[in-house]
């Protein structure tokens, strides 16, 4: 999940890995998608960042996965903005007054399917043929609002349905 606070889906990433499909305990390789989300703050509509962790995390832990999969997911929030700073630890951050701007959706949420080659993205394969390594490569993704047919998903919600029922 990558939230921006521009009108399109640009994304900062600290890296390869954010991309990159993991190879599974079963063997098989997991099936990586990017949900995309709008925001601005906003004075009277919208929501908090401790307020959607906690709405992700109540999502995750009513799922088929199991709380496993919501400690994982909190973890992960956790390490966010650690390289500048200590990050965000929801169970003891959420209610300091910082964290109280509120946030309002700029378009709807995208969810994208990153194996597609029409997302164009730049691949460890292709940095070996040049002098730049991987370790420390960031970079911003200019994501279109339409990549190809079927990429984003015309329904995000029943997608993301089918696979916490995985």
């Amino acid at each position: 999940m990558k939230t921006t606070q521009a009108s399109t889906s640009i994304h900062e990433f600290s890296g390869l890995h954010q991309l990159e499909a993991k190879l599974l305990p079963s063997g098989s390789m997991e099936h990586l998608h990017l949900m995309s989300i709008g925001l601005a703050a906003s004075s009277t509509i919208g929501e908090t960042l401790p307020s959607t962790v906690s709405s992700v995390a109540t999502m995750l832990t009513r799922g088929a996965a199991g709380p496993e999969v919501t400690d994982e997911f909190l973890r992960r929030v956790s390490l966010y903005g650690g390289q500048s700073g200590n990050g965000y630890v929801h169970s003891t951050m959420q209610e300091w007054s910082v964290y109280g701007t509120r946030y309002a959706h700029t378009f709807l949420p995208r969810l994208y399917r990153v194996d597609d080659p029409a997302m164009r993205l730049l691949g460890r394969d292709m940095l070996a043929e040049t002098f730049v390594q991987a370790q420390g490569l960031s970079f911003t993704m200019h994501i279109p609002e339409r990549v190809s047919a079927f990429n984003p998903s015309s329904n995000w919600e029943t997608e993301l349905e089918v696979m916490d029922t995985i």
